[in-house]
């Protein structure tokens, strides 16, 4: 569990996050639940309902799931200020479809489902708040799907690192590249270009007068 430093650190960067006013946040800490995770470390497993919701204080969570070939596809990925849960099982009670893991040592903040109901039924404005997180995420997906559709592999990717520069410099390759839809040896090819093109421009910034 984090230090009790830490934990008020990740209590006052959820309640900020929240728009949770001073007199209000110390309910927080009545139904989130302080949780560290080591990298690799699953929160979630597949077949399980997932009955919570992860708010990441400090670190990077990934959801993502295997098909029967044995290649991983992944869903999401969640940095500080983000939230992370299996949305359909939650919402439906059926067995988790996703894995949760740590990608590097994490801080969460976690809501079980017991205690959201609880939170929903307290305050109106916690559980519009959170619904809207929720939402955030469902969008995020669809956005990403229509852009899977229409857009290029090399606009696709470099659309992701525009919106998530972080991601793009920690998160191995082949994970962006699963969680994009395209293959590792494209993001590779990209990577190369941009680098090239990258060079060719500042030499051609640097040539004397």
């Amino acid at each position: 569990m984090p230090s009790n430093q830490h934990a008020s650190d990740a209590f006052q960067l959820l309640a900020d996050y929240l728009q949770i006013p001073a007199d209000g946040s110390a309910a927080l800490t009545k139904v989130f639940q302080p949780k560290k995770l080591t990298r690799k470390q699953l929160l979630v497993q597949i077949g399980e309902p997932c009955r919570l919701i992860a708010f990441v204080a400090n670190g990077t969570l990934r959801s993502y799931f295997t098909d029967d070939r044995g290649i991983e596809h992944t869903m999401q990925f969640a940095s500080p200020g983000q939230f992370m849960t299996d949305f359909v099982s939650l919402t439906s009670g059926q067995p988790g479809q996703l894995f949760i893991e740590a990608l590097e040592d994490c801080e969460l903040l976690v809501l079980h489902q017991s205690a959201f109901d609880t939170l929903a039924h307290s305050r109106t404005s916690y559980h519009n708040l959170l619904m809207a997180q929720l939402t955030h995420w469902y969008t995020e997906m669809s956005l990403r799907l229509m852009d899977m559709m229409s857009l290029t592999v090399e606009q696709h990717y470099m659309k992701f690192v525009d919106q998530h520069p972080e991601l793009a410099t920690h998160v191995p390759q082949h994970m962006i590249a699963s969680y994009l839809g395209i293959t590792p040896e494209s993001v590779s090819r990209i990577r190369r270009r941009a680098a090239h093109h990258d060079g060719h421009h500042k030499q051609q910034n640097h040539k004397p007068d």
